[in-house]
């Protein structure tokens, strides 16, 4: 099946309500490409940087909830 794009505000399913604003802010500014990809059994996502050719990409499974998407830790 071919990827598709989908727009920003679409990721807000996963990013936590008052952060999804930043995020979103921080993508577009640093030009971040983003993936969201199925369930994969090694890993939870990763990142590689950017080179003369691509910018930074991540990407990370579409199962996690929104605060293992987020790494998000409880002071």
């Amino acid at each position: 099946m071919p990827k598709q794009e989908a727009p920003l505000d679409y990721l807000k399913r996963w990013i936590p309500g008052a952060a999804a604003p930043l995020v979103l802010e921080y993508l577009n500014h640093y030009q971040v490409h983003l993936t969201i990809t199925r369930e994969r059994k090694s890993v939870l996502g990763d990142y590689r940087h950017a080179t003369r050719e691509q910018n930074h990409r991540i990407s990370v499974n579409g199962n996690l909830n929104s605060w293992s998407f987020s790494d998000h830790a409880d002071p």
